[in-house]
């Protein structure tokens, strides 16, 4: 299989990508400054990858550009 046909297979298949488009807002959310509001903070970005994940169902490809995106201390 040469790579273009892939690309197009995967292109077609998920909607050109769409999914990733409510992943990127994730990256742009500042973390508190307040110590105290850090534990809020990571639950609520748990729960809404966790509700994410289940009503949206990402495609593989979204779901590796995403985690490679985050920083390592978030994860």
């Amino acid at each position: 299989m040469n790579e273009y046909f892939v690309t197009k297979i995967i292109f077609e298949r998920q909607g050109r990508m769409y999914c990733l488009q409510w992943l990127i807002p994730v990256l742009l959310i500042p973390k508190p400054v307040n110590p105290a509001l850090l534990q809020t903070h990571v639950m609520f970005m748990v729960l809404y990858l966790i509700g994410f994940f289940l009503e949206r169902k990402p495609c593989t490809i979204c779901s590796i550009v995403f985690l490679a995106a985050v920083p390592r201390e978030d994860l």
